[in-house]
């Protein structure tokens, strides 16, 4: 029987990079893409559950870049509403910190997009809990799904663990109007972000520049 894999994450949180390493550590599993999903209406999904959430900044980042490269330009305040990205976003992050609890029927393991990148025992460790077969031999592909990386796009195929994506925040372009579109758009996102996000000293001088702290 084949094994299914539930994939929840907002779109930019590494979805494709995780798929793709997912299915070479076990060959034949069938992967069920969630995107931009929120934990709530997800209730009902059967199998195991991979939650992925990605630094808010990093996130952001790649996302608006994104949306920059497709249109142009980006609005002020392109996350207000309860049907943005971003709000996806928070609603899975809550879910992950353990701030919600939708899923508590169902098994889940929780992927750090940051980490995952950056820390081979954490990979194999999450290799492990899936019952699959450790390998690297994809992490190095970039993807051509939605255009590979935000900032690179696929130039970098072949050597994709050189990308550099737990910065992306500092390779915006008026980062300023930017993040303060974002925390205006969702008002609580900021102090959950302060409690729970990887907020260490470079990324509160980051935010601290901007006057978002004060």
């Amino acid at each position: 029987m084949t094994k299914v894999i539930n994939i929840i994450g907002a779109k930019r949180s590494g979805n494709s990079h995780i798929v793709r390493m997912i299915e070479s550590w076990c060959p034949g599993v069938h992967i069920n893409m969630h995107e931009n999903k929120r934990p709530k209406a997800l209730t009902s999904l059967s199998g195991p559950v991979v939650l992925i959430t990605r630094d808010l900044l990093n996130w952001w980042a790649s996302y608006a870049k994104q949306l920059i490269n497709r249109k142009g330009r980006l609005s002020l305040y392109p996350s207000k509403g309860r049907r943005s990205v971003a709000w996806s976003w928070y609603k899975i992050a809550k879910e992950f910190y353990g701030v919600t609890d939708y899923l508590k029927d169902l098994p889940v393991l929780k992927i750090n997009y940051d980490q995952f990148c950056e820390d081979q025992e954490y990979r194999k460790e999450l290799c492990k809990q899936l019952h699959g077969i450790y390998n690297e031999g994809v992490i190095d592909v970039v993807g051509t799904n939605g255009g590979g990386s935000s900032f690179t796009g696929i130039k970098l195929n072949g050597y994709g663990s050189k990308m550099d994506t737990t910065t992306r925040c500092k390779q915006v372009k008026d980062p300023t109007q930017l993040y303060r579109g974002l925390f205006k758009g969702i008002p609580d996102l900021l102090s959950f972000y302060r409690e729970y996000g990887d907020l260490d000293k470079e990324k509160t001088y980051f935010l601290n520049q901007m006057g978002l702290l004060n």
